[in-house]
């Protein structure tokens, strides 16, 4: 092997060398950087075991982890769902899906399409013996209807949809969730 060769071998070697003792000396131990400043906004990052900050700059350290914060809001802990494909909308008042879910504050959604011809039809959206929305449609075609509210349960209730027409419709892809939720302002 030639003199030349060893040389360059023996400088990678040394360089891998350095560069692993800059690398693992920032940020330090205890996981804190070290920088210098200066007020012209300048700022350098430096291995405080080999530097030190000069006369016209001042020392800055951070953590890269900051500290633990206090504890969020708990958010959503459920979700339910029930779900129909088909159901006949008769001329009296109508559960067309039914969800049963514990006590608690809910955030309720529905949504189906409906068919109707040639009057159209009423649905509600109820929580135990509230009623959180109600939609009237009045068309003779096909209409995508949207029930939303909010409910707070003191006990296990059923939460659904029912839907009345005035002559025979149909309710198509019939999707009710609830999202429990800490409160309800």
């Amino acid at each position: 092997m030639s003199k030349s060769l060893k040389i360059l071998g023996v400088g990678i070697v040394m360089g891998m060398g350095f560069g692993g003792i800059a690398y693992a000396a920032i940020p330090d131990g205890a996981g804190v950087i070290h920088g210098c400043y200066r007020t012209n906004g300048d700022l350098r990052v430096i291995d405080d075991t080999s530097e030190r900050c000069r006369n016209n700059e001042t020392g800055l350290n951070w953590n890269t982890r900051g500290d633990v914060g206090p504890p969020g809001p708990s958010g959503s802990s459920h979700a339910y769902h029930a779900a129909s494909a088909v159901q006949v909308v008769e001329e009296t008042l109508t559960t067309i899906v039914r969800l049963d879910v514990p006590a608690g504050n809910y955030v309720v959604s529905g949504k189906m399409t409906l068919f109707s011809d040639p009057v159209g039809a009423s649905c509600l959206l109820v929580a135990g013996a509230s009623e959180l929305d109600r939609t009237v449609w009045t068309n003779d075609n096909t209409e995508t209807i949207s029930l939303e509210g909010t409910t707070q349960l003191g006990s296990a209730a059923a939460l659904s949809i029912q839907c009345a027409s005035v002559s025979k419709s149909e309710a198509r892809n019939i999707q009710l969730i609830a999202m429990t939720v800490d409160t309800i302002d």
